[in-house]
């Protein structure tokens, strides 16, 4: 069974505090994947090409932890299946054109070749909660890459819904960390039923 996790959503969605939580309170079950480091650029198609460079990259380590840690589930935070949300919410907006858009697709089908993750806890906050989670963040650390854009975060939602309107996923609407946390071990740990589900395109 494939022991790999991916959790996926818009920024402020709270992904990493569910992460986290998870560890947390079950260190012997879970295990959290360190994103990979990656250039900083303001240039969004230089930021787009190295996402993309780095989702393709992470499986290979994520495999690795999961092996080197079989008794654990490894959890991830965003999969390539990010990058093409956040593609059409940048299309939507205008930020790129359908013509670039289309080229970045290209790359990532011809980086992935259909092989694409499952196991997925899609993290899906209203707009109103995502702002609320944002401006809390704000508080305590630095402003990310065009997080103030409000306008920017709903086209991102909207580009997620419309991937996994129909996909086989984990779909948390409930903001509570509690009932999020309760949830997703439910869901692991009937994971054996999912496990054969894969996601095989990105349709939209």
């Amino acid at each position: 069974m494939n022991k790999i996790i991916y959790f996926s959503g818009c920024h402020g969605s709270g992904k990493t505090t569910l992460i986290n939580e998870l560890v947390k309170r079950n260190p012997d079950k879970f295990i959290k994947f360190v994103k990979i480091p990656v250039p900083k650029s303001e240039d969004l198609h230089e930021r787009i090409k190295v996402r993309l460079v780095r989702y393709y990259l992470q499986p290979f380590y994520q495999q690795e932890m999961s092996e080197n840690n079989p008794s654990k589930y490894v959890l991830g935070d965003r999969c390539i299946i990010d990058s093409k949300a956040y593609l059409l919410g940048f299309l939507e907006i205008g930020w790129i054109n359908k013509k670039e858009f289309d080229e970045f697709s290209s790359i990532e089908k011809s980086l992935f070749n259909g092989n694409y993750p499952k196991n997925i806890v899609f993290v899906n906050p209203t707009l109103e909660e995502a702002i609320a989670n944002i401006k809390n963040r704000w508080k305590h650390s630095r402003k990310k890459y065009r997080e103030e854009d409000f306008g920017y975060l709903e086209a991102t939602i909207n580009g997620f819904r419309k991937l996994y309107s129909d996909k086989p996923v984990l779909r948390l609407e409930v903001m509570d960390l509690d009932k999020r946390v309760e949830l997703c071990n439910d869901w692991i740990t009937n994971l054996p039923k999912h496990s054969s589900q894969k996601m095989t395109a990105l349709s939209h």
